[in-house]
């Protein structure tokens, strides 16, 4: 805090409160360079106190920092992850592993004779017909 004016020498204070700064004169009498003292001891043992938070937060970020040697292994070991899933089908979708879907027709891969749900195009007509027989509500659209 400072010493103001331009001849004597006083003390003034300042202090923000509710985001006012608000100032307190000391003067310049004997009180004023004891707390002019006081003021410069906080400032000190503010300074050494964030000086020691440094440090300890350099401190952390060493200990936390993760060593070379892991971060290579975890990279061979996503790639390995990685060419294994495409191998076995997967895709990657926005960071996701998701199975390929099999587009292949299905008509193509079944018989005629062993058709349980008449989906293959050569009983699909008997299928039709059997289905508009059985609903009355066809005929009238």
């Amino acid at each position: 805090m400072p010493w103001m004016g331009p001849g004597r020498r006083y003390y003034y204070q300042r202090q923000r409160i509710n985001g006012r700064i608000v100032y307190t004169y000391y003067g310049a009498g004997k009180l004023a360079p004891l707390v002019a003292e006081m003021e410069r001891l906080r400032q000190e043992r503010r300074q050494h106190e964030r000086w020691e938070a440094q440090m300890a937060r350099n401190e952390f970020a060493e200990l936390a920092a993760t060593p070379e040697a892991i971060i290579l292994l975890l990279e061979e070991a996503q790639r390995a992850a990685a060419a294994a899933l495409v191998e076995a089908g997967y895709h990657q979708h926005k960071r996701q592993w998701r199975k390929k879907r099999d587009y292949k027709d299905k008509n193509q891969n079944q018989s005629t004779d062993s058709c349980p749900t008449n989906s293959c195009s050569d009983c699909w007509a008997a299928h039709r017909e059997r289905m508009d027989q059985r609903d009355p509500c066809r005929d009238e659209a």
